[in-house]
């Protein structure tokens, strides 16, 4: 079936009046003719003046549509919102407060023109918004492995980036695949994954043609439960995709294994990060992670080899956290013995919590 136009961007917002036009902005700006591109604007049930301000900005725009929701359900069931409205032969997914640079359409095209790949990976640019600064981010592209095999070893250990809006898919590979996002946090991890299981050719375009704004106060520079389980549920989720597959092989459930300890690793850094003074604002993050370990599959075993810090922060928050009793002295106790693979101003209490 041929397609109307050459590229659908797929958009999604959620209350970003002071981001949505300056992303819009860069849409309606790009070198390459309207008349082969299409926007697809999926609002998330905004509550602020982000939906005026679509509505208002894309009149005139020929090549622009917006869905609008009546309730909120994440980023992922927005984006399957916009699936029903694709007509083209490729399509790209840009969050609603970043931009792509202004050839960015154009030197996909060509390079999806030259290599004809199911997917394509491409750079980005880091804008952090308070220094006013941009940093050439994406740091897997030259390892990406053109063997099927290896890049799907890759993916379940964690290596690769897990984001779908720095790629271009080919619309017939997810609609052949009948790939879709899921619902929750980190929804983009297992849709990814399943585009590269199925991908049969795939290139790299290095020019860094999205622009990621960095904002302290985004959802995914946040903590809390949604995130914890959102991750580790996406992982799981990749694994089970791959069972199912016929590319399966089970000698890599032990790169699932080290991609699922380093998901682990990164949610105790974050919550270190996030409160590197207050034991008391650590204590229940480390509690609710601890409790949905439990999720992992029977075969899943944590006495692994510990080679990285990573490792070794994990192999020490199951050993000294998780197998015990999980109270506050536990949560001192860890972070006593984890204090040179972390970041923390004080692993004391600063305020009383209830008793677990």
């Amino acid at each position: 079936m041929s397609s109307s136009v050459d590229i659908a961007i797929i958009v999604t917002s959620f209350n970003l009046e002071n981001h949505i036009e300056r992303c819009l902005t860069s849409l309606f700006n790009q070198t390459l003719d309207k008349t082969r591109y299409q926007i697809i604007v999926s609002d998330d049930c905004s509550t602020d003046q982000t939906l005026p301000l679509i509505k208002k900005l894309i009149q005139g725009q020929s090549n622009v549509m917006l869905i609008e929701s009546a309730h909120n359900t994440g980023p992922g069931p927005a984006r399957n919102r916009a699936f029903a409205y694709v007509d083209a032969r490729y399509v790209v997914f840009v969050d609603g407060d970043d931009c792509l640079t202004e050839k960015a359409l154009e030197i996909l095209l060509a390079t999806a023109k030259q290599t004809d790949a199911d997917l394509i990976y491409y750079n980005y640019a880091l804008y952090e918004i308070e220094k006013n600064e941009y940093y050439a981010k994406r740091k897997d592209l030259s390892v990406i492995a053109m063997d099927a095999a290896e890049r799907t070893r890759q993916m379940l250990a964690a290596d690769l980036d897990g984001s779908v809006i720095f790629s271009l898919f080919k619309w017939e590979l997810i609609t052949a695949n009948q790939i879709v996002f899921p619902k929750g946090l980190h929804e983009d991890i297992s849709f990814i994954f399943h585009a590269s299981l199925q991908a049969k050719k795939i290139a790299k375009c290095d020019e860094a043609i999205y622009i990621k704004n960095f904002r302290r106060h985004s959802i995914i520079n946040r903590l809390e439960e949604a995130h914890i389980t959102g991750l580790l549920n996406a992982w799981l989720a990749c694994w089970n995709i791959f069972q199912y597959s016929p590319l399966f092989d089970p000698t890599l459930f032990p790169s699932f294994q080290r991609g699922f300890v380093g998901c682990v690793a990164s949610i105790i850094e974050k919550t270190q990060a996030f409160f590197p003074a207050n034991a008391a604002l650590r204590h229940p993050l480390y509690l609710f992670l601890s409790n949905t370990l439990a999720i992992v599959p029977a075969n899943f075993k944590w006495d692994f080899k510990a080679v990285s810090r990573q490792d070794n922060l994990v192999r020490l928050f199951i050993d000294l956290f998780v197998r015990k009793n999980r109270s506050q002295q536990d949560t001192i106790d860890f972070e006593v013995a984890a204090k040179k693979f972390a970041r923390l101003e004080a692993n004391t209490f600063v305020k009383p919590v209830a008793a677990v």
